[in-house]
C-alpha cells in the first residue's frame, strides 16, 4: 500500500495555541495530529481554519539511493542507467535559470497587470499561464509530451518557453519541465521556490513549490492568502503544506485535479511514498509572499462594515461594504454581509410585522440578491446558505429555506445554529403549508409535509448536541413539544441561560394548563428582563383581568415565542 500524505485541518487561534481538529476531506489522504504553537506576535485574536498539508519526510538530496531507472535498447542490446537522489537534484537546480533574460522577461509580462511586490495574484498569474494559456495573446496553454524511455530530460526553462513560443503555448514537455518553469519564473519575481520530486517504485513526478511564509511570524499573511485563494478558485479547501520542524507554509503548484475536478494552486499533492526536496537557492533566504493589495484594502473596508453593523450603524456598514466590493468584486464574504446589514437595516420593531411591512420585503429581496452573489462566487460559504435560508424563512418560504439550512450543514459539519433554524423551518412548514410548496405536485406536498411533522425536535436535539449553550434551541424545543408535558424541562434549561422567550413560552403552557399563579410569575420575571415585549404583555393579560390584553385560552401556539438564531457576518 502507498505511504499517503497526511491532511490536518487546523483551527489558528491567533495569539493562543492551536486547537487540532483531523479532516476527512479527501480519500488519498489519512488523517493525523499535529501539534504546533501558533502565536501571531501583532496581538489579533480573530480565529479562522486552514488545512495544512504535511507530506511524508523529505530525504537528503546528497543521497545516492537510486530512484529511476532508464532502459536503452539499440542494436538488439538492453543497457540499464540508473539516477540518484543527488544526480536528479543537481540536474533539477541546473535547468532553472535564474539569470536568463528570456525567463526574467516572460515572468515580468504575466505578471504585468498586476500591481505588487511579491504577491499571491502574480504567482497564481503564473501558474495560470502555464497551465491555462493567455487568451489576450491567443496563447495555448501547457502542452504535455514525455520523455524518451531510455533517458531521463530535464529542459532549461528558456528552452521550454522557446519550445512553446514555436507552436504558441506557454510550454512543452513532462511534469520536470513544467516544475522547472513553474520555479524559475517564481524566482524572476522575487519568489522563493522549490522542485519535489516524488517517486516509488520506478514511477516518478515532479512539482513546484512556493514559499508563503512561516507560522508564528506571518499568520495573518498566511490566512488572508488562504482565505483569497478559496475565493479566487472558488474551492472550500487550499493545501497548504506545513513544515513541522521550520513552521515553514509552502503553496504546492501542481497540476492534479482537486475532489471536485478543479486545478488551481493549492491542489492535492501526489500519493507517492518518496519525496525529495530540491531548495532553488541555498543561501537560506526567502520572501514572504504578500496578499493582493485590492484584496487587503477590501478586507480592511469589510472589517470598518462589520465593526459599522455591530454599532447597528447599519447604512455606514453598507456604504464600507460597497467600497470592498468596488476593489473587489469577488470578495464573497463582503457580498454577504452587505446582504445582512440590508436585512437588519430598519426593520420592523415586532415580529408580527415584519411579513406585513413593505419596506421589509423589499429588503429581503435586496439581501437575498446580495447573498446570492455571494454564492455564486463561493458556492462553498456555508455562511451565505445559512443566512439566505433565514431570510426565506422569515418570508416563509420554508420548503426552500429548509433546503438552504441543509446546504449549510452539508458545508459545516458543526453548525448548530443551522440545525436550530432547520428545526423552525419544519415546525412552521408543518403548522401552515409554505407558500414555496404551490408549484409541487400533492404526492410530493404531502412527502414534505411528513418530514416537516416528523423531524423539528430531532434537529433542536443535533443544535444542542453540538452546542449546549444555545439557549434559543432549548426554547424552541420547547416549542415544538408545547402539547407534551415534557416541554417544561426545555424551557427550565433555555430559562437557565436567561433566555427571556422560555419565561414567556413556559407562561403560555401554564396558561393552557389553567395554572395561572405560575403562569404570572413567570410572565412578570419575563417583563423584568425585557419591559417592552409586547408579546408578552398580551399574553399576561389573558391572567391579569385589568390589563387590556388580548384575552385567550386555546391550546394553539398563539403566544409562543419562537426564536431564529440570527444572521452571521462573514471575514
Amino acid at each position: 500500500m502507498l505511504s499517503r500524505p497526511f491532511l490536518v485541518s487546523i483551527i489558528i487561534l491567533i495569539g493562543l495555541a492551536a486547537t487540532i481538529n483531523c479532516s476527512n476531506a479527501w480519500n488519498v489522504y489519512y488523517d493525523t495530529i499535529l501539534g504546533c504553537p501558533l502565536v501571531d506576535k501583532s496581538g489579533n485574536n480573530s480565529s479562522i481554519e486552514l488545512t495544512l498539508a504535511r507530506v511524508p519526510a523529505f530525504l537528503n538530496a546528497d543521497s545516492d539511493e537510486i530512484i529511476e531507472k532508464f532502459v536503452n535498447k539499440s542494436d538488439n542490446l538492453i543497457s540499464v542507467r540508473n539516477i540518484s537522489l543527488s544526480e536528479k537534484a543537481e540536474k533539477v537546480i541546473t535547468r532553472v535559470d535564474l539569470k536568463h533574460p528570456l525567463v526574467r522577461k516572460t515572468a515580468a509580462t504575466i505578471v504585468a497587470n498586476v500591481s505588487g511586490d511579491l504577491t499571491i495574484d502574480q504567482i497564481c498569474a503564473i501558474y495560470d499561464y502555464i497551465k491555462y494559456g493567455n487568451k489576450a495573446t491567443n496563447t495555448l496553454g501547457w502542452n504535455y509530451i514525455s520523455e524518451p524511455i531510455w533517458m531521463d530530460v530535464c529542459t532549461y526553462a528558456n528552452e521550454t518557453i522557446e519550445l512553446g513560443a514555436q507552436t504558441n503555448h506557454s510550454g512543452i514537455g513532462d511534469c520536470d519541465d513544467f516544475a522547472i518553469l513553474m520555479a524559475s519564473l517564481i524566482e524572476a519575481i522575487g519568489g522563493t521556490s522549490k522542485v519535489i520530486i516524488a517517486y516509488e517504485n520506478g514511477t516518478g513526478h515532479a512539482f513546484a513549490e512556493a514559499y508563503v511564509g512561516q507560522i508564528g511570524v506571518n499568520n495573518n499573511d498566511i490566512l488572508t492568502i488562504d482565505q483569497w485563494l478559496k475565493q479566487n478558485y472558488r474551492t472550500n479547501e487550499i493545501r497548504l503544506r506545513f513544515d513541522e520542524i521550520t513552521y515553514e507554509v509552502w503553496l504546492n503548484l501542481d497540476w492534479g485535479k482537486d475532489e471536485n475536478g478543479q486545478l488551481h494552486p493549492g491542489g492535492p499533492y501526489v500519493p507517492l511514498k518518496h519525496y525529495l526536496s530540491v531548495d532553488i537557492q541555498r543561501s537560506g533566504l526567502k520572501s514572504v509572499v504578500q496578499p493582493p493589495e485590492n484584496y487587503i484594502n477590501s478586507i480592511e473596508w469589510n472589517r470598518k462594515g462589520i465593526g459599522f453593523q455591530i454599532a447597528g450603524k447599519y447604512n455606514d456598514a453598507i456604504r464600507c461594504y460597497e467600497e470592498a466590493i468596488e476593489l473587489d468584486p469577488k470578495y464573497s464574504a463582503t457580498w454577504n454581509n452587505k446582504a445582512i446589514a440590508i436585512y437588519q437595516n430598519k426593520l420592523p420593531t415586532t415580529f408580527s410585522a415584519v411579513i406585513r411591512d413593505i419596506n421589509s420585503q423589499s429588503n429581503y429581496q435586496r439581501a437575498l440578491d446580495c447573498l446570492n452573489t455571494s454564492i455564486d462566487l463561493n458556492p462553498n460559504l456555508a455562511t451565505a446558505w445559512y443566512n439566505k435560508g433565514l431570510i426565506l424563512y422569515l418570508q416563509g418560504k420554508y420548503y426552500n429555506s429548509m433546503e438552504c439550512f441543509e446546504k449549510a450543514i452539508d458545508l459545516r459539519s458543526s453548525y448548530p445554529q443551522a440545525w436550530n433554524n432547520k428545526g423552525l423551518t419544519l415546525f412552521k412548514g408543518a403548522l401552515a403549508p409554505p407558500i414555496d410548496l404551490m408549484l409541487n405536485s400533492a404526492s410530493e406536498n404531502a412527502l414534505i409535509l411528513d418530514q416537516f411533522n416528523r423531524e423539528p425536535t430531532q434537529c433542536f436535539e443535533n443544535a444542542l448536541k453540538m452546542d449546549p449553550s444555545l439557549a434559543e434551541a432549548w426554547n424552541n424545543a420547547g416549542v415544538a413539544n408545547y402539547q407534551n408535558a415534557e416541554c417544561t424541562k426545555y424551557f427550565d434549561k433555555a430559562i437557565d441561560l436567561g433566555f427571556v422567550s422560555a419565561f414567556n413560552n413556559k407562561a403560555r403552557v401554564y396558561d393552557f394548563w389553567q395554572r395561572d399563579d405560575e403562569a404570572m410569575i413567570l410572565y412578570n420575571n419575563a417583563l423584568k428582563l425585557d419591559p417592552d415585549n409586547s408579546i408578552i404583555w398580551k399574553n399576561r393579560g389573558n391572567i391579569d383581568r385589568t390589563h387590556s390584553g388580548i384575552h385567550y385560552r386555546d391550546m394553539g401556539y398563539i403566544g409562543l415565542i419562537l426564536t431564529p438564531s440570527p444572521p452571521m457576518l462573514a471575514t
